[in-house]
């Protein structure tokens, strides 16, 4: 029997990010993510770092993926429409973090406007 792995999970804050029309967001997300279970490692050198530098790219890769996002999205729809946000979010990351072994357990928006207004 496998066993699982630990959860690792991350609060990433992004600010500003520019939406595809024009506006100033803040956006903050906590995500947990671990080893797959019966997945294989994947074919990069991902895991030939040690464990603060796996957290690093791991990091480096959600806020490449989230600025990438935003910045390909209309301020009115994601605002509107958290939940497609959420999916089309846990969506892009899950194919990411797969291709090197990592599912993702949850991920949360935790905040998320127009910047300096909270």
């Amino acid at each position: 029997m496998e066993q699982a792995s630990a959860t690792t999970y991350e609060s990433v804050e992004f600010s500003p990010l520019q939406t595809f029309d024009g506006k100033t967001v803040e956006m903050s997300i906590m995500i947990g993510y671990a080893l797959g279970l019966g997945r294989p490692l994947g074919t990069t050198d991902f895991w030939h770092n040690d464990s603060a530098a796996r957290v690093n790219r791991v990091r480096d890769f959600l806020e490449f993926q989230i600025k990438s996002y935003v910045n390909n999205s209309v301020y009115f729809e994601i605002q509107n429409d958290r939940e497609r946000m959420l999916s089309e979010l846990d969506s892009l990351l899950s194919a990411g973090l797969n291709m090197i072994g990592l599912e993702v357990i949850n991920l949360n928006v935790q905040n998320f406007g127009l910047k300096g207004q909270k």
